[in-house]
């Protein structure tokens, strides 16, 4: 389905990964997004300039703020859904990198046919290269996986996908600066459907790990949670898929493993 739609990424600094989050888009999307890249900081660096000069169809928002990092990502999500054109917009982050091509038909054919306001995980974890074992694990709790939250759902839904109708937010008057998270109560209690992807489905379209960006950053200072994440990057950078698809980007896929690893090494 050829559905027009609006990508909001808050940017954090991270060149490094943001660019391979960008060109994957460019890459596996079958219909040109309207991507829409909101930053808080004013300047920008040589790197960050040139990344971004490879993407002369974004249209980057600043937004100054006095906010803390992790506050002002989320304040800037409220000015993306503002500023964005299509009725639907799809939430990600900086580090989220699509791996399905047509992943966007896929997405908005299903809203189309089971007439739904949103569609999102709980999952804290997209990583398609996750141990056998929990590959495993999604296997069986695929089975036993609600697509529709009931009425007594709790819990908030995960940035890092989520794809909403700006209808619907407004019809729950929902912001994200006064609410921070967005949780199921918010879509069921203003009668928006909702629906949940399961891990299976999950990491079968992206790859998303936590703590990237703060780790990126030099924000993570938990050295066991830096080496899960080195292996993780170092298994995602050997995939055959990633090697065959994003094998221009490797200098600086290069350089954001060095960073990792130096950061796991301190």
């Amino acid at each position: 389905m050829q559905q027009p739609f609006s990508i909001i990424m808050p940017y954090r600094g991270t060149p490094s990964v943001t660019r391979v989050a960008l060109h994957a888009l460019q890459r596996f999307t079958t219909t040109a997004p309207e991507i829409i890249l909101m930053h808080h900081q004013e300047a920008l660096s040589v790197e960050e300039e040139i990344m971004l000069g490879e993407f002369p169809e974004l249209r980057r928002i600043v937004f100054p703020t006095t906010l803390s990092s992790g506050a002002a990502d989320i304040a800037c999500l409220d000015q993306g859904i503002a500023a964005a054109s299509h009725e639907h917009v799809v939430l990600i982050q900086g580090d989220t990198v699509f791996l399905k091509w047509g992943w966007n038909e896929e997405i908005f054919s299903f809203m189309q046919q089971a007439e739904l306001d949103a569609i999102g995980t709980q999952a804290t974890e997209a990583n398609p290269c996750r141990v056998w074992y929990r590959r495993f694990g999604d296997i069986v709790q695929e089975v036993f996986h609600k697509r529709r939250p009931d009425p007594k759902s709790t819990g908030s839904l995960r940035l890092h996908f989520l794809v909403s109708k700006k209808s619907a937010l407004e019809k729950m008057a929902f912001r994200f600066q006064q609410q921070k998270p967005l949780d199921m109560q918010h879509f069921l209690q203003a009668e928006c459907k909702l629906n949940l992807f399961s891990m299976q489905e999950v990491t079968s379209i992206l790859w998303h790990i936590p703590h990237t960006i703060p780790l990126l950053r030099s924000e993570l200072h938990d050295k066991a949670m830096a080496q899960d994440l080195w292996e993780k990057w170092r298994t995602f950078w050997t995939d055959p898929f990633i090697l065959e698809h994003f094998s221009s980007l490797s200098d600086g896929m290069e350089q954001a493993f060095r960073n990792i690893a130096a950061l796991q090494q301190r």
